[in-house]
């Protein structure tokens, strides 16, 4: 009997690989990576996947990504998942919802994750934050429009005369 049997693991194209020895890969990646079932069920989430939810892995287990989207993101989720099982390389940005309800941007990768016999089984999604860029692009954007304002006032300056 095999010493690996009855654990998971992953088939890649240098053979099985166990789910705890990837686990340590993956869990040393600044990035999020997080496996999602044909099911649409989160098979693992490494420590960072999980800190920027505001969650745990375990508590990631065996739930939904629609548990962490907001409903308009779920028909641009579902639409990439259903993609991932014919290619691989699309980058979506994507808005998540942490625990504590507050808004995460990130820019997601997906890659297939294909059985031995060729049937779908999931995806492996990268997930690379960009909350606080979102947030800077959006202060600057703020600050050039002000700017624009108030060189627009500064050029037709109004005047007000009292009789």
């Amino acid at each position: 009997m095999s010493k690996n049997a009855g654990t998971k693991s992953l088939s890649t194209s240098v053979g099985h690989v166990p789910m705890d020895r990837l686990g340590k890969i993956f869990d040393g990646m600044f990035d999020g990576v997080w496996l999602v079932g044909a099911d649409g069920r989160t098979t693992y989430a490494n420590a960072s996947m999980a800190e920027l939810l505001g969650s745990t892995q375990a508590q990631m287990s065996g739930r939904r990504v629609t548990d962490f989207l907001d409903q308009e993101s779920w028909a641009a989720v579902d639409g990439f998942l259903d993609r991932q099982q014919s290619s691989s390389g699309e980058r979506i940005e994507l808005r998540l919802r942490r625990t504590d309800g507050s808004d995460l941007f990130g820019l997601v990768a997906g890659s297939p994750i294909i059985t031995q016999d060729g049937t779908f089984a999931g995806v492996v999604l990268n997930f690379s934050d960009v909350t606080r860029k979102r947030r800077v692009d959006a202060q600057i954007a703020q600050s050039q429009g002000w700017r624009r304002s108030a060189s627009s006032r500064a050029r037709y300056p109004t005047t007000s005369t009292t009789c």
